[in-house]
């Protein structure tokens, strides 16, 4: 799975010479964002090489509480249910997946962080304990 690309264009698996040619979209969008600063404080203006990619504003927010009330409520994100339930603080735990429901899905990214732990640890079958 370390293979996959991930959101920021490289994999998940360390640099090495055999992989170098996977982490090719991850320095192409780097290399981006920098001249896009580098422009942004010479000109005063933003340029850039290449267009973001269209997947850059998904998940939608409405996607994103949808999946995240499913995940309450099948106990991904019931502290309890969790294999990793003892990494995190119970209150602030508690609040964050509370306020998941409000506008503009606050905290999601970190949300997503802890789902995917979850499932992974769920996959393999071990908790931390």
């Amino acid at each position: 799975m370390a293979n996959i690309t991930t959101v920021k264009g490289g994999p998940a698996v360390p640099l090495q010479l055999t992989n170098l040619h996977r982490f090719a979209p991850l320095w192409k969008l780097v290399f981006n964002r920098l001249v896009e600063l580098g422009t942004q404080k010479l000109v005063g203006k933003p340029v850039t090489l290449w267009r973001k990619p269209a997947y850059a504003t998904y998940p939608l927010p409405a996607w994103q509480k949808g999946w995240l009330a499913h995940a309450a409520s099948t106990g991904l994100l019931t502290l309890p249910q969790m294999r990793s339930g003892a990494l995190y603080q119970a209150e602030t735990f508690q609040s964050l997946v509370a306020d998941a429901q409000a506008p503009g899905v606050p905290h999601a990214d970190f949300l997503a962080r802890v789902l995917t732990i979850e499932m992974a640890m769920r996959a393999v079958s071990v908790s931390v304990e």
